[in-house]
């Protein structure tokens, strides 16, 4: 619970009265008029035609194809403030099929609560598929993992594909989903960093559960009912899906990653992607992003380039966590979205200092990055349904 305003150096973060919420702008959590609404649709639009524009003829009918695949993130409440940042930043950027798939009863009824708001600008797709929340957080996590695959199998064999992400993959650019959809792979997968570690140590390389593209096929379909089955050998509806889908991959996948692994970075990870196909069910194809296009790394390694579409940020640096240490014990969304904003600034800078040829040490581009405002929505306060965060990174002060 946030009571008052807390400043740590130049982050802060404080509850907004009901009054400077009316006076605000540009927020979810404001009030819009038609004008502003109106202008986030041309904005979206602007993004999603500028694409077209300057990729004709890349897919046979983008909308048709758009239409087919759904982007799907799960929340429960506690991770609404992510979920609302993952939807908007969607819709900024084009997108018109992202959905939220609510896993508790709570968050359910604030995002219908907010759709029934005819002053909020923002209209939000919501499903719902329950978990078992258990006695412990972990036993509501493998339960949610369990779930997140049961329902990509529903929508799969309901004829729809999937974008599956987590609400902290950041989203930088649009890009159709159409380019997956009308692609010859039945799965696309995101390299992760390091687990599980034993299935690095064995096949040089792992995916990532949080960031896959499932295409609703035949081959697709059996995958995942073998992915389930191995998930739920136990019989308890619970498991880590990411360990499940590595464990596939080391048994049943056959990698044509010889090139790729000629060319490691400097950290010996994978960079490029490759094409794989099942040795369990026949026709299954897939393949694997580039770690630059779908990329996963920390605050130390370099940015990626201006090609990257989707990014998984790892924590930020000890130094910068220790400093804010107790805004952010009071949140972990509010954590993760912290991390989010610092990363985007970040890479910004980072990608105008390689465009000037300057060069800067990690923590000199972290102390120039400016984050504007952000208001987000905290449902679990009471009184008031808003919270600004203030980020600047230019000078600090005592607390």
């Amino acid at each position: 619970m946030l009571n008052g305003k807390i400043n740590h150096f130049n982050f802060s973060a404080r509850r907004i009265s009901d009054d400077e919420m009316r006076t605000t702008p540009a927020s979810a959590a404001d009030s819009a008029g038609e004008g502003e609404v109106e202008d986030k649709k041309n904005n979206s639009s602007t993004n999603r035609q500028k694409f077209i524009h300057d990729h004709g003829g890349i897919c046979n009918s983008i909308q048709r194809s758009e239409d087919r695949v759904k982007i799907v993130a799960f929340t429960d409440f506690s991770f609404i403030t992510l979920a609302l940042d993952w939807y908007e930043r969607l819709s900024r950027l084009g997108y018109e099929t992202h959905t939220i798939v609510a896993i508790d009863h709570e968050s359910t009824k604030y995002f219908m609560d907010m759709n029934q708001n005819k002053s909020k600008p923002e209209k939000y797709r919501i499903e719902q598929q329950l978990v078992d929340k258990g006695t412990q957080r972990k036993e509501m996590i493998g339960s949610l993992w369990y779930n997140r695959l049961v329902y990509c199998l529903t929508q799969l064999k309901n004829g729809v594909s999937l974008l599956l992400t987590d609400t902290d993959n950041v989203f930088m650019r649009y890009v159709p989903t159409c380019t997956f959809q009308e692609s010859n792979y039945d799965t696309i997968f995101a390299f992760e960093m390091g687990y599980p570690r034993h299935i690095l140590r064995k096949l040089g390389f792992v995916i990532c559960g949080g960031m896959t593209f499932l295409k609703s096929t035949n081959s697709t379909i059996q995958v995942l009912e073998k992915v389930i089955q191995s998930c739920n050998y136990l019989n308890t509806s619970r498991c880590n899906d990411q360990a499940e889908w590595n464990r596939f991959s080391l048994n049943a996948i056959r990698w044509f990653s010889e090139e790729s692994k000629a060319k490691p970075n400097d950290k010996g990870l994978l960079q490029y992607g490759f094409e794989g196909e099942s040795t369990t069910v026949k026709g299954f194809k897939c393949k694997i992003w580039d770690r630059d296009f779908a990329w996963r790394g920390s605050f130390f390694d370099n940015c990626p380039s201006e090609n990257n579409w989707v990014a998984m940020p790892n924590d930020m640096p000890y130094w910068l966590e220790k400093k804010y240490r107790k805004l952010f014990t009071l949140d972990v969304a509010v954590k993760k979205l912290m991390r989010n904003k610092v990363y985007e600034e970040f890479c910004e800078i980072d990608r105008r200092n390689l465009i000037d040829g300057l060069n800067e040490t990690v923590n000199e581009k972290l102390e120039k990055a400016e984050l504007d405002n952000c208001y987000y929505e905290i449902p679990s306060l009471e009184k008031t349904s808003c919270m600004v965060i203030t980020a600047t990174m230019t000078s600090s002060s005592e607390y």
